[in-house]
């Protein structure tokens, strides 16, 4: 759990939101899902999180404004070719378990040895969240330089950390 957590707040750094020190608290982990409240110098954002076996994690960060940053970050070594391209978006198909494929384009930023692409809000709204929370698989098949990959995250535990990071960030009780 330690590396999931470490990679977790690795992630945050790459956002100018955030300061490059922050403190985690009211951790909260179960199935595959951690969910915390990551405060830094400029505020704190309550995160939903978890990772795979390829050493990626997908996060999403809630705000006290009733908003939602989704984010994947991916270890640079996925991605030789992409070090010096100047190309900064990627293609990709996303989808839950077998719900209609999203298709979508990335940003992304290169931070840490980790490729962090950026989920744009408006592809995937509030009630993307509760496919999530009910989903058992989520997926995100990218085309890049690279060739075609394919990233999947178990969304085991997904329902009770995005609704306690939802609820801790938007003033609700858990």
């Amino acid at each position: 759990m330690k590396r999931l957590i470490f990679l977790l707040l690795a992630a945050s750094l790459t956002s100018p939101a955030y300061c490059e020190e922050g403190d985690t608290s009211q951790e909260f982990c179960l199935g595959n899902w951690c969910s915390f409240k990551l405060c830094g110098f400029d505020g704190c954002v309550w995160r939903a999180a978890t990772g795979n076996k390829s050493g990626g994690g997908f996060i999403i960060d809630f705000t006290a404004d009733k908003k939602h940053r989704m984010v994947m970050v991916v270890p640079m070594s996925n991605f030789p070719s992409w070090r010096g391209t100047g190309s900064n978006y990627a293609s990709a198909q996303v989808r839950v378990d077998y719900q209609p494929i999203i298709n979508t384009i990335l940003a992304r930023n290169a931070a840490q040895n980790m490729m962090v692409f950026n989920f744009n809000s408006n592809d995937f709204s509030k009630s993307y969240l509760d496919a999530l929370k009910k989903g058992e698989n989520f997926r995100v098949r990218m085309l890049t330089d690279d060739g075609e990959q394919t990233f999947s995250f178990s969304l085991n535990g997904a329902n009770n950390a995005i609704s306690r990071a939802q609820n801790g960030a938007w003033g609700k009780t858990n």
